[in-house]
């Protein structure tokens, strides 16, 4: 039968991803340096049934409805929300999460035409709240205390009760695969948090900030920012920068470079050695990085002369930069919409704008142009501010984009393998 066998095969490709074999950690780890950590009674517990209907209240309504089949806006109701913050009390005290909490439903989209990515994951709003609220318990007490190169955290850091309630929404969860025909059969997923997940960027966060803190506790073999001239200026290096699950190790020397790498990889990092190049400045330096990837063999990393990074060359954005201060105001816009409208509008195309939220991008987008032009509100309007920089903002932008991105899609449609459905 054909759509048994649709099914089947959604099937199979999911439980594959879903039950990929995870290293398991020893029983011990080597922890960085100690520092000082927020006390036990900086988090606050026991979510009222006000915080539940104010975060069902913040959340986007008229969403594709999880395992439980109950809407968000349910969830704004007082006296439901109610039950649902003594079922989250009941899962922080240590009692286990509810079967439709650990159940979810995947629906297969294709990321791209022609694509074999296929994941989209549903989950029920109450679990999505539940994450929601220990996030943000976690993330305003642990803020202070984050990497300042890419905001991380050290992983020991924790609470008795707020890991423990993560854990038991990763503990026996399953999930089965939504096509056309029905669900396919209910598989366990052994992955832990995947991505999409409320939580996942801020749990990956403190995982690579434990890696980098373990690693790397030292700035000894990093760049060399500032040399050391007497007691009163000491030296300065710079070892890694992060954007996201991206890192960029930085080096005076192709030696320390090659140690900052063996390092990482003897922590337990796996290094993707198709997608990590070696830039050198001259690029004229004879440099072999040697990186040891998931398979145990050892590979010389390729060279480039030039990187894109979020739309933009990195050597293109270091020559603006040093000459930004000394600049016209053309060179200003320039490194404006390399270094600050790239990262800002990154993929905006795709976002669902309202009214209010486009005059916000506009606020922030207006207002970090007055900055870099050192401009105040006083002196000249917003208007005469664009016409003075010669560029757009950014909700007549996106409009220009939303057009291109929607003439690619019409024009994939002829080389697109099968419908989306």
């Amino acid at each position: 039968d054909f759509a048994d066998e649709r099914r089947n095969e959604l099937h199979e490709f999911f439980a594959a991803i879903c039950q990929r074999a995870v290293t398991p950690l020893p029983d011990s780890l080597t922890l960085p340096p100690e520092m000082p950590l927020p006390a036990e009674e900086s988090f606050s517990l026991a979510p009222p049934t006000a915080d539940v209907v104010r975060l069902a209240q913040q959340s986007t309504g008229g969403k594709v409805l999880g395992p439980d089949e109950v809407p968000i806006e349910t969830l704004r109701i007082h006296c439901v929300a109610s039950e649902v913050a003594r079922v989250m009390n009941r899962v922080l005290f240590g009692e286990e999460a509810p079967n439709e909490w650990t159940t979810a439903h995947i629906f297969a989209v294709p990321k791209k035409p022609g694509t074999t990515r296929l994941e989209d994951r549903i989950e029920s709003c109450a679990v999505n709240l539940f994450n929601r609220m220990l996030l943000s318990r976690l993330q305003i007490v642990l803020d202070p205390y984050l990497r300042p190169e890419q905001n991380d955290f050290r992983s020991q850091s924790r609470h008795k009760q707020l890991i423990p309630a993560i854990m038991a929404m990763c503990r026996d969860t399953n999930a089965a695969v939504s096509t056309p025909d029905s669900l396919s059969d209910f598989f366990e997923t052994s992955s832990g948090v995947l991505q999409g997940d409320t939580l996942a960027p801020f749990l990956f966060v403190l995982v690579l900030d434990w890696v980098l803190r373990t690693a790397l506790p030292t700035n000894d073999d990093g760049f060399l920012l500032r040399r050391l001239v007497g007691r009163r200026q000491l030296e300065r290096r710079l070892s890694v920068l992060g954007y996201a699950d991206d890192l960029a190790l930085m080096s005076s020397t192709v030696k320390g470079a090659q140690r900052q790498l063996d390092k990482l990889v003897a922590v337990g990092l796996v290094v993707n050695t198709q997608k990590n190049v070696v830039l050198c400045v001259p690029d004229d330096i004879e440099a072999a990085i040697l990186c040891r990837g998931s398979d145990g063999q050892a590979t010389e990393l390729p060279r480039c002369q030039q990187f894109v990074y979020l739309g933009g060359l990195v050597p293109g954005v270091r020559r603006l930069a040093c000459s930004a201060f000394r600049s016209s105001e053309a060179f200003l816009t320039a490194l404006f919409q390399e270094v600050i409208e790239t990262v800002l509008l990154y993929n905006a195309e795709t976002w669902t704008l309202t009214e209010s939220l486009e005059q916000q991008v506009d606020a922030i987008h207006t207002g970090l142009l007055r900055a870099a032009f050192k401009i105040g509100y006083e002196r000249v309007t917003d208007a005469a501010l664009y016409r003075r920089a010669g560029l757009v903002r950014p909700s007549d932008l996106l409009r220009r984009r939303r057009l291109q991105l929607a003439g690619h899609i019409i024009r994939a449609e002829s080389y697109c393998p099968q419908p989306v459905q």
